[in-house]
């Protein structure tokens, strides 16, 4: 299955008519249909929660058309934050969401008992991107989370190379991975790699054996909040 994302639509003019809106949006579906040589698009993400409202809701509606014309099977939404993610969940057509979240990310706490509620009353696909946090929480030099304004790193830095070997995990990247692929809520996680060892790496992350809930819990309750 293939997931691709709409275009950020940066040019479409925010006074344009419905018949540019959609031609906005006609033409960033096909032209991922013809770049995935596909007559058909499995998921197609918004790549902004506020096209969901944006045109008075055109670019919506407008792959609403294409969902019951077969082109497109499920839609979804890519948001960055926990308003945007509220808005995506109450939108009953929205069947695929991806979202930010990692180890140390208190931010969806409130969230987390929503999307249960809301996967028990339809069909919702939940992936996480940064899960690694850019690559940030598997590095321990403490000048990287400074720049990122972790005010005490070396706090952050241990908690996690002493949960990661606590838990029995292979690295600091292992640990994070098993972290959200260990939640139930969490349906798939997004994992870049720039090398074949890291594909590799990833892959044995994967194969291994989820974490207990009292395992989450336990992180949870002693996780330092950023």
């Amino acid at each position: 299955q293939v997931i691709t994302k709409l275009s950020p639509l940066l040019d479409c003019p925010r006074d344009a008519s419905l018949a540019v809106v959609n031609a906005f949006v006609d033409a960033s579906v096909y032209r991922s249909c013809v770049a995935l040589q596909v007559q058909k698009l499995d998921t197609l993400l918004l790549h902004r929660a506020s096209h969901l409202k944006d045109w008075s809701c055109a670019v919506w509606s407008r792959l609403q058309e294409h969902r019951s014309n077969g082109l497109i099977k499920t839609l979804g939404v890519s948001v960055q934050t926990p308003e945007e993610l509220e808005l995506a969940l109450a939108k009953p057509d929205v069947g695929h969401i991806q979202m930010p979240y990692n180890v140390l990310d208190w931010r969806w706490d409130k969230s987390i008992p929503v999307i249960e509620s809301v996967k028990t009353k339809r069909q919702l696909t939940i992936h996480v991107r940064s899960a690694l946090l850019q690559g940030l929480l598997t590095s321990g030099n403490a000048q990287h989370w400074l720049k990122a304004r972790v005010n005490e790193p070396n706090v952050v830095i241990e908690w996690l190379d002493v949960n990661a070997r606590e838990t029995g995990c292979e690295s600091i990247a292992d640990f994070c991975l098993r972290c959200v692929r260990s939640l139930n809520w969490i349906d798939g996680v997004v994992v870049g790699m720039e090398t074949m060892q890291q594909l590799v790496e990833n892959i044995a992350s994967f194969s291994r054996e989820k974490m207990s809930e009292q395992n989450i819990r336990d992180l949870n309750r002693t996780r330092p909040k950023l």
